[in-house]
């Protein structure tokens, strides 16, 4: 039977401990500073050191182990980490009763209680721990990588089989919460790929998502994880160890105003470096997990219904698109390499029936489809209208084509703006997922312009510009520049000349609503008149640039739209709109539109637009249902001035 020792030994007490840790993160002068990775590695070995030492002196024998679980267990021990331990016996094969095992545990990690040090330690035998695993999910998931630090590793690689297997039958009836808290996790923490301030542990893409792929891989319900995704897991380590070990205290999120050192203990060139391939590394492992997710389910036992050995119906929601298995996907016929505009319609598919592209198929567009040669044909420029107008799930779809280097095909000055650190801090996202939201939240507004495909677009497009290399000369302003880039991007879609004078004024003077009512006085008929021969009186112009001004808003951050942002642009427009001596005063709301949904266009803008031709030939919908532009468009400002809810 094992039994604590009598005398703890001073080098193995927790300021010893500390002592030790602090060394290695803040090394003497004259010292090596280790890389991360050296550093996680020494981290580990100090404390299983550690460990070891006080199993030694607690005479840990046959039938007991000490298992490490979490970071020590993975050997991805980052600074200031707690320690995830288990005591786990066999009562038989031991000899230990509960209140022996319990004293033992308290001798092992007593000091580990000290500030500084923390983590989660438990007492336990192997039927108990089995059965935590059957009542939680999470904690088999954990199990899985559970690692010896001392005693009898034939007990702990018992408890890792029986783990595996009890998780993977567990999962049979709790997939469908396993998922249900993976995407709220996703939704609390965001996207690690596209925020300015990525959360790198809980993020779609982060750690945690790294770990649930090697736990459904374990589990032998999907394939180990590919290369790219172990090449991510050793940059966002990294990047943890970095903020960690600068910050000297337990955090996850990078800010913005770290990044730059943090870059540079990394040895990269600057904060941009770094965004792009952190960027580039959540992107990989978050289009890993959801494809990792959508195989696995196949994985696990179908009902036993009468109908569970019927193949699941198809439904073909387009020209040669079907609906297979809760994913989009090509029909037998569809040959890639013969229809340029398959991706669109693709994507377009996707984003209407709100259902994810099979990965198959998206390998085999990136592999087969041809280039679209300008000018776009027609149905080309519909399909896109059709996935900008999809609202948020629009989003979903454009990362996924740009993970596989479709979208890059579509719009090659995307790839400027891919993953780029916004030059404001008010800014949450990076640059091209800032374009995707605006765009999101233009979709729920189409309803107050009279161009709404030109909305669309001009969401889509208006920060385009703030790619262009620091070396051009100041006048090109990333306005200016993104009407340059947006006038040949217009050109290869097939725009006509009047429309594409439209959207690139639409990019040229994106800011001049914002930034004229909040450094002007809106009710001054100067300012008003000023902005009216800014846009050479042009009505549609100023319709579009206001409901740009107000997606631009709502995409940048949360609150940014405010009650007192909303009435000093309103209030400019409607001046502006009074200084217009060929339209009358106007304040249109969603509600106050006719039923045609205000696709009305005057003048020289007259004329079905691609997205209407779309529509009268496909009977496809753009505009949101009610509940999801709900969620992104708020009331108007009410007029008694309180601020709405």
């Amino acid at each position: 039977m094992a039994a604590a020792s009598s005398g703890p030994d001073p080098s193995r007490s927790a300021e010893a401990l500390l002592r030790a840790r602090s060394r290695l993160l803040c090394p003497p002068h004259g010292s090596r500073r280790l890389g991360p990775e050296a550093l996680r590695t020494a981290l580990v070995d100090l404390h299983e050191l550690w460990l070891s030492s006080r199993a030694a002196d607690a005479r840990i024998g046959p039938g007991t182990a000490v298992v490490a679980l979490g970071g020590l267990a993975r050997r991805d021990l980052v600074p200031h980490s707690g320690l995830d331990l288990l005591l786990v016996y066999d009562p038989r094969q031991s000899g230990l009763d509960p209140a022996t095992s319990l004293r033992i545990g308290q001798a092992l990690w007593g000091p580990l209680r000290e500030p500084g040090i923390g983590g989660h330690h438990a007492v336990s035998t192997v039927g108990e721990t089995v059965q935590a695993a059957i009542s939680d999910p999470r904690d088999g998931m954990g199990l899985l990588a559970a690692r010896a630090i001392a005693g009898d590793p034939d007990l702990v690689t018992h408890l890792i089989r029986v783990a595996r297997n009890t998780w993977r039958d567990r999962l049979r009836s709790h997939f469908d919460e396993l998922a249900a808290e993976i995407r709220a996790r996703w939704a609390g923490a965001g996207n690690l790929a596209q925020r300015v301030e990525p959360e790198l542990n809980n993020s779609h893409g982060g750690l945690r998502d790294i770990h649930l792929l090697n736990a459904l891989a374990t589990a032998e319900l999907t394939e180990q994880p590919a290369a790219e995704v172990t090449q991510a897991n050793a940059l966002i380590l990294d990047v943890r160890t970095e903020l960690r070990r600068r910050s000297g205290r337990a955090r996850d999120t990078l800010p913005a105003q770290d990044a730059e050192q943090v870059a540079h203990d990394l040895g990269l060139a600057d904060r941009v470096e770094l965004t792009r391939r952190l960027s580039d590394a959540g992107a990989a492992v978050a289009s890993a997990t959801a494809a990792a997710l959508r195989a696995a389910r196949p994985g696990l036992p179908r009902p036993t219904s009468a109908a569970a050995g019927r193949p699941s119906p198809c439904r073909r929601p387009d020209h040669g698109v079907i609906e297979h298995s809760g994913e989009i996907t090509l029909d037998g016929h569809t040959r890639p390499g013969r229809d340029p505009v398959l991706i669109l319609r693709v994507a377009a598919t996707a984003a209407r029936t709100r259902l994810p592209i099979d990965r198959g198929t998206l390998h085999r567009l990136a592999e087969q489809a041809p280039e679209l040669r300008a000018p776009w044909p027609a149905a080309a420029l519909a399909y896109l209208q059709t996935l900008l107008g999809s609202g948020p799930a629009m989003i979903n779809v454009v990362q996924t084509l740009d993970v596989a280097g479709l979208w890059a095909r579509l719009l090659p000055e995307w790839g400027a703006i891919r993953h780029l650190a916004p030059p404001d801090p008010a800014h949450v996202w990076t640059v091209d997922r800032h374009q995707l939201e605006v765009c999101a939240h233009a979709a729920a507004l189409t309803a107050r312009v009279s161009r709404p495909d030109l909305l669309l677009l001009g969401a889509l497009l208006h920060d385009i510009g703030r790619g262009h290399p620091r070396r051009n000369p100041p006048t090109t302003h990333h306005c200016h520049h993104g009407a340059l880039l947006t006038g040949q991007i217009g050109h290869r879609l097939g725009l006509s000349p009047a429309d594409l004078a439209a959207l690139t004024a639409m990019v040229r003077h994106h800011q001049l609503l914002p930034h004229t009512a909040t450094n002007h006085n809106p009710t001054d008929p100067a300012t008003a008149h000023h902005v009216v021969d800014t846009l050479d009186g042009d009505p549609i112009l100023l319709e579009l640039l206001h409901a740009l001004t107000e997606a631009d808003a709502r995409g940048t951050a949360p609150r940014t739209w405010t009650t007192w942002r909303a009435t000093l642009i309103n209030d400019l427009v409607r001046h502006c709109q009074q200084a217009m001596p060929t339209a009358p005063p106007r304040d249109r709301h969603p509600s106050d539109q006719p039923g045609d949904g205000g696709f009305r266009r005057p003048g020289h803008l007259q004329g079905p637009s691609p997205l209407e031709e779309l529509t009268h030939s496909t009977g496809s919908r753009f505009i949101l249902d009610e509940a999801e532009e709900d969620g992104l468009r708020d009331s108007p400002p009410p007029r008694d001035g309180s601020t709405p809810t």
